[in-house]
């Protein structure tokens, strides 16, 4: 940890961050259990509901792309240091 409590910068670190960012799924499954469980049956419900949980599951997935994204140019930024 940094004088200023800010973790140390370390390929360690760096990995533990990915291998996060992959398990940490329960706030996405709340999500879509949630979505799942609203009430109606009309077309335009369903739908609707279909939309939803696609756009939580990409959101998420464009989010986890630009963190691995940050994270590889971080990696690189390390192993260029030795």
């Amino acid at each position: 940890m940094n004088q200023d409590n800010t973790p140390e910068l370390t390929m360690d670190h760096l990995l533990l961050r990915i291998d996060n960012i992959v398990c940490v799924t329960d706030y996405l499954h709340k999500a879509i259990d949630g979505l799942r469980h609203m009430r109606g049956h009309h077309e335009k419900v369903i739908t609707a509901k279909t939309q939803a949980i696609t756009d939580v599951v990409k959101a998420r997935e464009e989010t986890n792309q630009k963190l691995v994204a940050l994270y590889g140019r971080m990696y690189d930024n390390l192993r260029g240091k030795d």
